[in-house]
């Protein structure tokens, strides 16, 4: 943690009052979505003392594009992981 101008700190979501810079928000992020296996939908204050899960509409503004959009894709793609569902070979998303 290093002191840094209000408008650089970045807020994860409402259930927590940690902030921080640019960088690490996305880093911690995009590590998070990454790693996938099933829990890389929900991602948690960077903070370890803390167990809140951060916001996706709350960090958009922070993240890039790219990052965002997988980590929405896999908070959607965790919805349906105990659903049933069935793979078409001609295409690549599930059906």
């Amino acid at each position: 943690m290093e002191p840094m101008a209000p408008a650089a700190a970045h807020r994860g979501g409402a259930a927590c009052a940690h902030a921080f810079c640019r960088g690490c928000l996305v880093g911690h992020v995009r590590a998070k979505v990454e790693s996938g296996g099933g829990t890389g939908a929900v991602v948690q204050c960077p903070d370890a003392s803390c167990a809140a899960a951060l916001d996706p509409e709350v960090c958009r503004g922070a993240l890039p594009s790219d990052v965002f959009e997988r980590w929405c894709a896999a908070l959607c793609e965790s919805l349906f992981l105990v659903a049933r569902r069935t793979y078409c070979r001609s295409r690549t998303a599930p059906r």
